[in-house]
């Protein structure tokens, strides 16, 4: 699973369109689907990494700050502007109110959401998901190669609580329920190495 936890080396922000508006996840009609019509979804998940708000982290990790927030504003214009998708096909989770209860993105609302985007995947159906991940040192998994875990973050209602969804979990609810000839993009930029985990 490694893949899905490996930088593209593309930063969106270089095709950021400024906006003072902040964005609201579309809560209108969606268009049903037509016979053999290939369908689009995307799942946009962006976690402020705030001082202190995260446990210990290994030599030279990054505090990325508001940048999460501006990548996924700038991941929905790409979708939007560049690759046909409407609004109501994009469902984005920040820790922001703008994004509401079930849109927070704790561990339990982001694996719901990873859930509904491949529920009723079809042949040519297209899925995208962007969130920052990182690496655990994993002691029990001896499947994976390199040692360690790939993981994404979480962030409760609390805002002090910090979760973790790791790779193996993402196989299982993503990779796993793919049909053949359906197509699943993500984007999982490694941020952060976390120390330690509690």
């Amino acid at each position: 699973m490694q893949a899905l936890g490996r930088a593209t080396g593309f930063s969106p922000l270089s095709l950021l369109v400024e906006t003072d508006q902040p964005f609201r996840n579309q809560q209108g009609c969606h268009a049903g689907r037509a016979p053999d019509h290939p369908t689009r979804k995307a799942l946009l998940i962006g976690i402020r990494y705030e001082k202190g708000r995260w446990p210990k982290r290994s030599k030279g990790s990054m505090d990325l700050g508001v940048v999460p927030h501006k990548e996924v504003q700038a991941w929905r214009n790409i979708l939007i502007q560049y690759y046909g998708y409407r609004e109501d096909e994009i469902i984005c989770m920040q820790d922001t109110e703008h994004c509401g209860r079930d849109l927070w993105p704790s561990k339990e609302n982001i694996l719901a959401q990873l859930d509904n985007l491949v529920r009723g995947v079809r042949h040519d159906d297209r899925r995208f998901l962007f969130s920052h991940g990182g690496q655990l040192a994993c002691t029990s998994d001896q499947t994976e190669l390199d040692g360690r875990d790939e993981i994404l973050y979480t962030l409760e209602r609390n805002k002090k609580t910090c979760k973790i969804i790791k790779d193996n979990d993402l196989r299982r609810i993503l990779a796993d329920n793919l049909p053949p000839g359906a197509n699943l993009t993500a984007s999982l930029p490694k941020s952060l190495t976390m120390a330690s985990i509690r």
